[in-house]
C-alpha cells in the first residue's frame, strides 16, 4: 500500500480488499493524483449490490501516449451520466 492508498483509506469503501470512493472521493483521488504528478491508468466503476459489487463501466488509460496524466478525461469519466450513482476503483503509477 502506497502513502496516498493510507491517506485515502478511510474514504474508501473496501471490497474484496478493493478501496472504491463515491462520486465526490474520487474526484479528489484523481486531483492528489495530480498534485503528484501519478498518472491515471485506468478506473472502474460498480454498483454496489447486497452480494457485494457489481461491474459497470471501464476506462483504460494505460495505452494513452500523452503527457497530461489522464486526470481530465479520468474526472470526465466520473461525472458522465452513465456512471451515476456508482462508487469508482482508480488505478495509477505513482
Amino acid at each position: 500500500m502506497d502513502f496516498l492508498e493510507k491517506e485515502l483509506r478511510d474514504k474508501a469503501i473496501i471490497r474484496s480488499s478493493n478501496m472504491l470512493f463515491q462520486k465526490s472521493e474520487a474526484i479528489e483521488v484523481i486531483k492528489r493524483c495530480k498534485a503528484r504528478n501519478f498518472t491515471i491508468l485506468g478506473i472502474d466503476s460498480f454498483e454496489v449490490i447486497q452480494e457485494g459489487i457489481k461491474p459497470k463501466e471501464t476506462l483504460d488509460c494505460s495505452i494513452n501516449n500523452n503527457d497530461d496524466g489522464n486526470w481530465a478525461l479520468a474526472i470526465k469519466f466520473i461525472e458522465s451520466p452513465i456512471n451515476n450513482g456508482f462508487v469508482f476503483e482508480i488505478t495509477y503509477d505513482i
